[in-house]
């Protein structure tokens, strides 16, 4: 849940001379309502959608391929409140700029609601935004799937680029056929033993990124020099592919 921000000062009615304050933008003496502009790299849909499957899955102790994800928008708050406030708190009554993710799980949807700063929070008690601009889903295939949004952005942040720039190329389904789920590390064991888990392709200017899973664990970067494709793998191991 944000943490309620100061009310400006510099709007009490007590003080008609203009604060002189060269680190701040100055204060407009007009309505109480403003917009503030959001930034270049405000609310990228992915990290912000990665973020609430993450904190569910925690809460409700749930695997992450059985969240679907509802609907992922690009929104303005009316408040500072990003569209979820709480009792007795008063909160500046600026326009901001954010995120509203739903997220569903055997039935029930969350919402998750986020600012500038992408840090994406559940809401209980959700109010609508101003304004609301539906993003397009992480999809491969048509299919939307959660591991390929926490790629997405653990690529975008690995990066340093925006998740826009990403194509999503394949995600398929495989039993890697040890516990290095594909992406073995020098002068390791692994257990063997086949485990569930995905294999997906990302692609930045003709640069393909793999990511694999396995058993719990989530999406990562493989840069192991004896990376197992599902291609290497007998056809019994390789499950669904979306590409």
């Amino acid at each position: 849940t944000p943490e309620p921000l100061p009310l400006d000062s510099a709007n009490n009615p007590e003080t008609p001379t203009p604060q002189t304050q060269p680190e701040e933008e100055p204060t407009k003496e007009e309505p109480t309502m403003t917009t503030e502009a959001p930034s270049g790299s405000a609310s990228t849909p992915y990290v912000a959608l990665n973020l609430a499957i993450q904190d569910l899955a925690q809460r409700l102790d749930a695997p992450v391929d059985k969240i679907e994800v509802v609907a992922v928008e690009s929104v303005s708050w009316p408040t500072a409140a990003l569209g979820c406030p709480q009792p007795e708190t008063a909160y500046p009554e600026v326009v901001t700029p954010g995120m509203r993710v739903q997220i569903q799980f055997e039935g029930v949807i969350y919402e998750y609601h986020s600012g500038r700063d992408n840090q994406s929070f559940l809401c209980e008690n959700p109010v609508e935004p101003v304004t609301i601009l539906p993003l397009p889903l992480p999809t491969a295939g048509g299919v939307t799937n959660p591991f390929i949004a926490q790629a997405v952005a653990d690529l975008a942040t690995h990066l340093g680029i925006d998740a826009s720039q990403i194509e999503v190329v394949r995600m398929e389904e495989v039993d890697w056929p040890d516990s290095s789920f594909g992406c073995p590390q020098p002068d390791m064991n692994y257990m063997q033993a086949l485990v569930n888990g995905t294999f997906i392709e990302l692609r930045v200017d003709a640069q393909s990124y793999h990511y694999h899973s396995g058993g719990s664990r989530a999406p990562f970067l493989c840069t192991s020099k004896n990376e197992v494709l599902p291609e290497d793998l007998p056809p019994a191991l390789r499950g669904d592919s979306n590409d």
